[in-house]
């Protein structure tokens, strides 16, 4: 399957740290927007199966309604793409967050519990996300993780220890999970001889992958 993950856009972001005020800091404002309509693009130009969102997608303090508005209609155009979402630090999931007070379109799926719960992506995938649910640092998500029969939530890293995304995952040893995170959000571990990108395998053994979404917070 094919996965288009992004992070850390931070729509309304102020900018007055950098320098940038008024009609500056509108355009820098507008290129963000720009930039989600880029990834939606390219979602829908690679036909991707899943979108995901390692969070931080807006500033909660500074969100504005038409942004609000902006986001649910960028996902909806993308039905029936699915797009996931594990709010960050920067936009976390509470009663008045945009993720709470809007009407989503079904194809958008967003974690709510600082804790990792899971979900099916594609026939023997699960996703596993967890969401920030206040500004403040949550606790490792990774931590205490156990197996689940044949899947399992990788003890080997943090939300603060990761090894940057690859373009693909094998798991060569049968007997051994292989884990890979990004810095923002992303992880998948794989338990097969075969491989996800669907090269010939040396015994047809289904792929065995869970999937893992989280924001680290900064």
């Amino acid at each position: 399957m094919k996965i288009v993950h992004f992070a850390d856009l931070h729509l309304d972001a102020a900018f007055a740290s950098r320098g940038a005020a008024g009609e500056a800091a509108r355009r820098r404002r507008q290129a963000l927007r720009d930039v989600l309509l880029a990834i939606a693009r390219l979602t829908r130009d690679e036909q991707a199966d899943a979108l995901f969102c390692g969070g931080d997608l807006y500033e909660h303090e500074r969100v504005t309604l038409d942004t609000a508005a902006f986001l649910r209609q960028t996902f909806a155009s993308l039905d029936p793409i699915r797009v996931y979402i594990a709010p960050g630090n920067h936009d976390y999931h509470g009663p008045d967050s945009v993720y709470a007070t809007q009407e989503w379109s079904p194809n958008v799926h967003i974690f709510k519990e600082p804790r990792f719960r899971s979900t099916p992506l594609a026939d023997g995938v699960t996703l596993w996300g967890a969401a920030h649910c206040a500004p403040a640092s949550a606790p490792n998500f990774l931590e205490g993780s156990e197996r689940r029969g044949r899947e399992r939530i990788s003890r080997s890293g943090t939300a603060r220890n990761a090894l940057g995304y690859p373009s693909r995952a094998t798991a060569r040893n049968p007997t051994r999970h292989s884990t890979r995170m990004t810095s923002n959000g992303a992880a998948f571990t794989t338990r097969s001889s075969a491989t996800i990108t669907g090269q010939k395998t040396r015994r047809a053994t289904p792929i065995r992958a869970t999937l893992t979404l989280w924001s680290s917070a900064k």
